[in-house]
């Protein structure tokens, strides 16, 4: 007895789901026609299609057919053809979404060789006719006129040819089809396991088509983003309206969630400091934002985050990818006294976005104590609304950031302007050369991704 197993390479998978996550913000406001003169988000569809198919190809991929298990009726072989059916139908479904042509994957025949009455049956039809008859409707299989006897067929068995080898020594297994006309007549339909293989193998290696389709798709999206010029600082009246602008260019670039840390500095810029104490290093924590900024502007424009001129990062630690305006949202020295007081931290942050009393309670006690932290840099005394005194926890932050060794103070110009006092040349060089052990890469990801695991 032969025992079956079919083998799809799941790496196609990873890679796709790479190549979408990637530029995600470009599938995600894909749109496709579902329905003929209707389109639809595409987002949902190929999340489910991406999950799917990892399920299902793994699924597939362990099933092992003619065991022996399965003495009257195939259901190996039935729960075979039905789960390679849904990665088909994801890999077809796949290719809509990016208009990717299917004509000729459509129009093969060279694998069952099954043309029918009328001439005109394909791989695709006749795969399609087998799966009716054996899982779908095995009781009424109607709509494969050229492969029928009659207005319908029905099947009461598909067995491993170990059981029935005597009708025909072809099939691996063979369904057994009742005449509806004529009730003495029936016929058997024989079923090659590696030709069932191989058109599943065939079908599956159209990923690799779409993969490439989806490379010129975002290349093309990304393209277009680059050749749309955003506006400049000076073609606005105020510095407001300016961020207002890249708040909704990250958006439309890069995804609605890109955009958190540009409307964390517009919150910034539109807080007055309630207490004259605070305003100095305010002022240097906005200058720095701005700094940071104008490189956001660049890596916004270009559709790319690397190098200094984009990211605003020339000397780096952790070989870590980031950018200098996510440093001064993040403002994390990993101090010993920075770490110790990492929950109180967290707490404080509700502030920003919590009206709930227990939660405003907690996060002034954090602020007690973690003061020792905070306030040799601000004061929180005579500060109006929650709002601030998270922003001057930040501030404080970023100040704490500037009296160690971290990849803030690194890259911030060692300027008057950013900073309260100037580091020494011996220490900015030694600051700026020195290596982490790390090899690890890292990678900050700004957006949610909501089901593309």
């Amino acid at each position: 007895m032969s025992i079956y197993k079919i083998e799809l390479d799941k790496n196609i998978l990873a890679d796709i789901r790479k190549t979408v996550v990637r530029d995600t913000n470009h599938s995600l406001n894909k749109r496709y026609n579902k329905k003929k003169n209707e389109d639809y988000p595409a987002w949902s569809v190929l999340c489910a299609i991406l999950d799917r198919l990892d399920d299902t190809v793994g699924y597939v991929n362990n099933l092992v057919l003619n065991t022996g298990k399965f003495r009257r009726s195939a259901f190996d072989f039935f729960d075979f053809m039905n789960q390679s059916a849904v990665i088909i139908n994801c890999i077809n479904e796949l290719a809509s979404i990016y208009e990717i042509p299917m004509e000729e994957i459509d129009e093969n025949t060279s694998i069952f060789k099954k043309l029918g009455n009328d001439k005109s049956g394909t791989d695709k039809k006749y795969f399609e006719y087998l799966r009716s008859l054996c899982s779908v409707h095995p009781v009424g299989t109607d709509r494969h006129k050229r492969y029928q006897d009659g207005d319908f067929e029905c099947s009461p068995f598909v067995v491993w040819n170990e059981i029935i080898s005597r009708y025909d020594e072809r099939g691996d297994l063979y369904t057994v089809v009742y005449a509806i006309k004529n009730e003495k007549y029936h016929k058997i339909v024989p079923i090659r396991i590696c030709e069932i293989f191989e058109y599943i193998k065939y079908r599956y290696e159209f990923l690799k088509i779409i993969l490439e389709g989806i490379k010129k798709y975002n290349l093309k999206v990304t393209k277009e983003l680059q050749e749309s010029i955003i506006m400049k600082e000076g073609q606005f009246l105020n510095y407001i309206d300016y961020l207002n602008n890249l708040i909704n260019e990250s958006k439309n670039r890069f995804g609605p969630d890109y955009s958190d840390v540009l409307e964390f500095a517009k919150k910034v810029f539109l807080t007055n400091p309630s207490n004259n104490e605070n305003l100095a290093k305010y002022k240097k924590y906005c200058e720095a934002l701005k700094y940071a900024i104008k490189f956001e502007y660049n890596g916004l424009q270009n559709m790319s985050f690397d190098g200094f001129e984009h990211c605003g990062i020339k000397y780096n630690e952790f070989n870590t990818e980031t950018t200098l305006l996510f440093e001064l949202y993040h403002v994390d020295s990993n101090s010993a006294l920075r770490n110790k007081y990492g929950y109180q931290l967290e707490k404080i942050a509700v502030l920003s976005y919590s009206d709930d009393p227990y939660d405003i309670d907690e996060a002034y006690s954090c602020i007690e104590t973690a003061s020792s932290l905070l306030e040799k840099y601000v004061t929180f005394e005579n500060t109006n609304c929650n709002l601030e005194k998270y922003i001057l926890m930040k501030i404080g932050l970023y100040f704490e950031c500037l009296d160690n060794k971290c990849i803030l103070n690194k890259n911030i110009p060692n300027d008057i302007k950013y900073r309260d006092k100037l580091l020494t040349e011996d220490y900015l060089i030694n600051l700026q050369m020195e290596e982490s052990n790390m090899s690890e890469k890292v990678v900050l990801t700004w957006f949610i991704d909501k089901k593309v695991r």
